[in-house]
C-alpha cells in the first residue's frame, strides 16, 4: 500500500502461496524472471533456505532494467554479493540499499561500507518500535506456549523436536 501511495505498480512472485488474487494492490507475477524483467525497484523478502541460497545471482541481477534499484532486507546469503558490486560499478544498477549480509557484522574493509552507490545498514530492518514490540511479545507468547507443552504463539516459528543439537545449541 505505501508503494502504491507514490504511485509505483507492485508486483509480486511467490511460488508457494495458492493461485488467486494477492492482497492488497499486488499483482503477482508467475515467474522470478518475469517479475526481475519488470521491477525498476526490487525488494527480497523471503527465507533463507537451501533453495533461496544464492537465488539472486548475476544472471538475475542481469535482468532488471539498466538503473534498477535492489533493497535486499531478507537474509545474507540470498543475494550474490560479488555479483551485487559488479552490477553497482557496472551501472547496471544505480542502487543498492542493503541490510543483511553473507557474513555479519560487516568488516571494516568491506566494499559495501563505503561504495558509493550503497546504503548499507547494520541488520536493523526491523529495529522500529512497533517490530520489537511484536518480536518481543511474539517471543513472551511462544515461550509460555512451549513451556505449556503447546507449539510457538507464531504461525511459522521454527521448533526443532527435542531441542537443538549441541553443537548448534548456545554454551550454558
Amino acid at each position: 500500500r505505501l508503494a502504491a501511495a507514490f504511485g509505483m505498480r507492485v508486483i509480486a512472485h511467490d511460488p508457494l502461496l495458492p493461485t488467486g488474487p494477492l492482497p492488497g494492490p499486488a499483482e503477482r507475477v508467475e515467474t522470478l524472471p518475469d517479475l526481475l524483467r519488470q521491477s525498476e525497484v526490487l525488494s527480497l523478502h523471503l527465507p533463507l533456505e537451501p533453495a533461496t541460497r544464492g537465488l539472486i545471482g548475476a544472471a538475475e541481477l542481469a535482468l532488471l532494467p539498466k538503473g534498477a534499484i535492489l533493497v535486499h532486507t531478507a537474509r545474507g546469503g540470498i543475494v550474490d554479493q560479488d555479483a551485487l558490486l559488479a552490477a553497482l560499478d557496472s551501472g547496471h544498477l544505480s542502487w543498492a540499499g542493503v541490510d543483511v549480509f553473507a557474513k555479519e557484522p560487516l568488516e571494516a574493509e568491506n566494499p559495501f561500507r563505503s561504495h558509493p552507490r550503497v546504503v548499507a545498514t547494520p541488520h536493523l530492518a526491523a529495529n522500529t518500535p512497533r517490530g520489537a514490540t511484536g518480536m518481543a511479545c511474539g517471543a513472551a507468547e511462544s515461550i509460555i506456549a512451549v513451556l505449556a507443552g503447546r507449539l510457538p504463539a507464531l504461525e511459522g516459528a521454527v521448533v526443532v523436536p527435542g531441542g537443538l543439537p549441541a553443537e548448534l545449541a548456545p554454551a550454558v
